[in-house]
């Protein structure tokens, strides 16, 4: 059974070396290879709205939220995790699902983000929640391509 809790600082240093590789790359793209996962998991942790780590007994599997952006009706979800996941797929889904409707619910519109092209993982996580990929690309501040996906609340 997965437990979900509002993330403390603490599960920063629990799950950090257990991130699975293509969402460490990813965060070395996104936040350059000076910055650890520790800091990218308390950055991403402390600059959203709300975030939270998702547990299988007293271990954790995953950490998401949702980052602020300039509207008030468009929020940014994120999500990194362990090489664990691949053997709690569905129930992750379930959950993730369920946590979207959440957002959707509390009056977002849109919810939208970028994700590196290499991330596998990521991007078939993020087709199976219905979010389209623009076609559109942003620069990361460490000089990488991310892709552009979005779900709109009638999706």
């Amino acid at each position: 059974m997965i437990t979900i809790k509002p993330q403390r600082v603490n599960d920063i240093f629990t799950f950090a070396p257990l991130v699975r590789h293509s969402d460490l790359i990813e965060g070395i793209k996104s936040f350059g290879d000076q910055t650890s996962m520790e800091d990218i998991l308390f950055q991403c942790m402390t600059t959203s709205k709300e975030s939270f780590t998702a547990w299988i007994g007293n271990e954790p599997i995953a950490i998401f939220g949702l980052g602020r952006t300039a509207r008030d009706d468009v929020g940014m979800p994120w999500l990194v995790c362990s090489e664990k996941v691949r053997f709690h797929k569905r129930k992750v889904l379930k959950y993730a699902r369920r946590y979207l409707q959440k957002c959707f619910n509390e009056g977002y519109k849109k919810l939208s983000n970028a994700v590196d092209p290499d991330n596998i993982d990521a991007k078939a996580f993020i087709r199976h929640l219905g979010f389209t990929f623009t076609g559109q690309t942003i620069l990361t501040d460490a000089g990488y391509e991310f892709e552009l996906f979005e779900r709109g609340v009638d999706v």
